[in-house]
């Protein structure tokens, strides 16, 4: 599998369970207070989610090696 191919399915991942992630967590903190979200609230959740987890993507070393050799020259 390309390289690129594969960055483009892991932050797809990584967005889409961050989405689902974000929905959920706003119609539970919603719940809590006594609000009812709605659509909105479901939707904006998820794009918060989805922003979130594309960012956290992103921090994912590209060379797992190149990560451990700097990890050990760190310590």
């Amino acid at each position: 599998m390309d390289k690129n191919m594969m960055k483009v399915l892991v932050a797809g991942a990584c967005a889409a369970a961050g989405g689902a992630g974000g929905s959920w967590v706003s119609a539970r903190i919603g719940a809590s207070y006594g609000y009812r979200l709605g659509p909105w609230g479901v939707v904006a959740g998820a794009v918060v989610g989805a922003l979130a987890g594309a960012a956290l993507a992103s921090m994912i070393p590209n060379d797992p090696q190149a990560a451990l050799q700097a990890e050990e020259e760190e310590v």
